[in-house]
């Protein structure tokens, strides 16, 4: 099975390209077929409407020219009319028009007379049919021409119009009696006309015939009622509905017949623009598709056997081909089988001058290279047993030491774990907090398990006391120092009762420098906390404020307030200058945030620019989004911050503390 695969791979990436590039090119054939048959359907019914028009340009230019002839007749015989009703003092409504018309030479089966009073009613007539009819019904448009032929001396004859009950030509005349009463109207019908009718009908029946493929070719007229001149045309309601569409759109149409898949009828509008017979008609052309359906079966059925002969030729010739030329390779597969025995002796026969000799050529050297390689081999193989070994008693080595560091890793966390929670029982629970000012949000975030950054507070009497602070460091020693911070504030405040921001300033400062034992000391190391703190009246809303490397930011109405503390630090460093910390004073209106918060979110680096966050942009955070409530800032510094990292290590401990002010009532 192995050996047919360089067989198939070469029958698979040659012929099946050949064979899909024929199928496309059969495919196209195909369609380039189709496409040239419809394209010469459309031209053959282009010529047929190009025929069509021209027959019906010849047929009204005859009917010009039998309505100008007929026209002089009729105003003649109608001033003949006149003239004998006014001086014969006969009444027009009982006058013998039958009389009449043979006196003046009318033809009575195509010559008719008609007297018209006033109200447009036909009281007298040779065609007894339309006795009694009201010509004003016709429409308001007939009527005023009936009433301005009344008022007028004129004679006035239209053209020639189908008659609706006959449809048959007809030319009609209209003049008033010389009293003006009454109209005398004439109506023609002409042989000459019925005979044009006739041949027209007949030449779009021929051209009906010139093609198999044509079914019938038929004229309709009369947007508001389309009809058709040729009386054996039939107009079915689904094709009444289509005609009066084509002729609202000006417009053409196609529709299969229901009854026959391969009949279809195209009709095509045609406008009218010089002849006053008619001025618009649509053309209805029935094709029968049989014909070309069957020839492009034809030629799809010669596209497929070709495809398949040619399929088939390629094949066999492509077989005996590659099976020739696979032939050396077979015999380089037969000789590589012997060489899997691990025989190196053995060498392939060379044969031939191609591309396969120069394979078998360095194929035989390489197995040359191989044999010279394996004495090479068997020699460091020693070695590496060797070596072997002493990687296995190093590997025990660094085994034990690994679990020495992960049992110490253990015991870090564990130590961690309880320091932070120590921490947590000494801190200020910040729920309690915002049963006083509900409005308020703490986001911390330790650099690990515990930080140095903390929040305290404490109620006396009317007064809120709260710090926020940050101790040197981060993790357990951070926490450690923020210990020292927690319990000298609990003293401060809750013992002593100091509630001065700067008095609390002053004594932890002491408790700090006496704790550490610092004033002796040539450490170098930082040992103490930023920190900020306010004692806010709750009834009044007055805000004392000291700091220490903190600075506080009342938010009122959009603006700003800083209230910056001293630049030093509570506790004992390397070369202290003397401390004086100072108190600053803020009135609070309703309404006002107070923001508080260590330097781990300014400081923190950005993942896209390695820049710090900067406490600019934290003011402007805060200032952005001082109109939401303290919940949905909390979350806007979180996404900011998360933003800002992204995978950037976090640098410090950060806090960001802030609360809405609301006076107690």
């Amino acid at each position: 099975m192995k050996r047919n695969t360089v067989f198939f791979q070469i029958i698979f990436r040659v012929l099946v390209p050949v064979f899909i590039g024929l199928l496309i090119m059969e495919v196209l054939t195909y369609f380039h077929t189709k496409k040239l048959l419809t394209n010469a359907e459309m031209e053959k019914e282009l010529s047929i409407i190009d025929e069509i028009g021209t027959i019906l340009t010849l047929r009204d230019e005859s009917i010009s020219l039998l309505d100008s002839y007929l026209k002089n007749s009729m105003e003649a015989k109608t001033n003949e009319i006149v003239k004998y009703i006014a001086g014969s003092n006969h009444n027009p409504i009982t006058i013998d028009l039958k009389e009449l018309q043979q006196k003046l030479n009318f033809i009575p089966d195509i010559e008719d007379i008609y007297i018209i009073d006033s109200a447009g009613t036909v009281v007298n007539t040779t065609f007894k049919a339309d006795l009694n009819l009201n010509f004003f019904s016709f429409g308001e448009r007939h009527e005023a021409m009936l009433r301005k032929v009344l008022k007028s001396d004129e004679f006035v004859a239209e053209s020639f119009a189908i008659e609706a009950k006959t449809k048959r030509l007809k030319k009609y005349s209209y003049k008033a009696t010389l009293d003006n009463k009454y109209i005398v109207e004439l109506g023609f019908y002409s042989p000459k006309a019925d005979s044009l009718i006739k041949t027209v009908n007949e030449r779009l029946n021929h051209i009906g015939n010139k093609d198999i493929s044509l079914v019938s070719v038929d004229l309709f007229i009369g947007p508001d009622n389309p009809f058709s001149l040729n009386p054996s045309t039939e107009i079915s309601t689904e094709h009444l509905s289509v005609l009066d569409e084509v002729f609202s759109a000006k417009t053409s149409k196609i529709i299969q017949s229901k009854d026959n898949e391969d009949l279809k009828f195209r009709f095509i509008y045609m406008d009218r623009k010089h002849t006053d017979f008619y001025k618009s008609s649509v053309i209805r052309i029935g094709i029968n598709e049989t014909a070309y359906r069957e020839f492009l079966q034809f030629e799809l059925l010669k596209s497929v056997l070709l495809f398949v002969f040619i399929i088939l030729i390629v094949s066999i010739i492509a077989y005996y081909s590659i099976k020739s030329i696979l032939q050396p390779i077979r015999n380089l597969i037969s000789g590589v089988d012997k060489i899997t025995d691990v025989d190196f002796y053995e060498r392939i026969e060379v044969v031939g001058k191609n591309e396969l000799t120069e394979l078998t050529k360095h194929f035989n050297r390489l197995l040359s290279r191989i044999e010279m390689r394996n004495e090479e081999i068997a020699s460091l193989t020693s070695n590496i047993n060797r070596i072997n070994k002493d990687l296995n008693n190093a590997y025990e080595i660094i085994y034990n030491n690994k679990q020495d560091s992960i049992k110490a890793e253990k015991h870090i966390l564990s130590v961690r774990q309880y320091a932070l929670g120590i921490q947590t029982a000494v801190n200020a629970p910040f729920n309690a907090f915002k049963e006083i000012f509900p409005d308020s949000f703490l986001f911390l975030l330790p650099k690990d398990v515990v930080g140095g950054d903390f929040f305290w507070y404490a109620k006396i009497e009317n007064n809120l006391v709260f710090a926020v602070a940050d101790a040197t460091g981060h993790a357990t020693p951070g926490a450690m120092i923020s210990m020292i911070g927690l319990f000298g504030l609990r003293n401060t405040v809750e013992i002593k009762g100091i509630t001065n921001p700067l008095e609390i300033m002053q004594n932890l400062d002491k408790e700090f420098a006496f704790l550490l034992q610092t004033e002796n000391s040539n450490s170098h190391f930082y040992d103490g906390l930023d920190i900020g703190i306010g004692t806010l009246d709750l009834n009044t809303g007055k805000l004392l404020y000291s700091g220490a490397k903190q600075q506080l930011y009342v938010v009122s109405n959009n603006i700003v307030q800083n209230l910056r503390g001293e630049n030093i630090s509570i506790g004992k460093f390397f070369n202290d200058a003397p401390k004086e910390f100072k108190l600053e004073t803020c009135e609070l209106q309703n309404g006002d945030y107070i923001y508080l918060s260590t330097n781990g979110l300014p400081d923190q680096y950005g993942d896209f620019n390695n820049t710090r966050f900067t406490t600019n942009r934290l003011v402007k955070l805060l200032t952005d989004n001082s109109n939401q409530s303290c919940d949905d800032q909390s979350f806007k510094i979180k996404k900011a911050l998360r933003d800002w990292k992204g995978n950037e290590e976090q640098v410090d401990d950060i806090l960001v503390f802030g609360f809405k002010f609301t006076k107690n009532e």
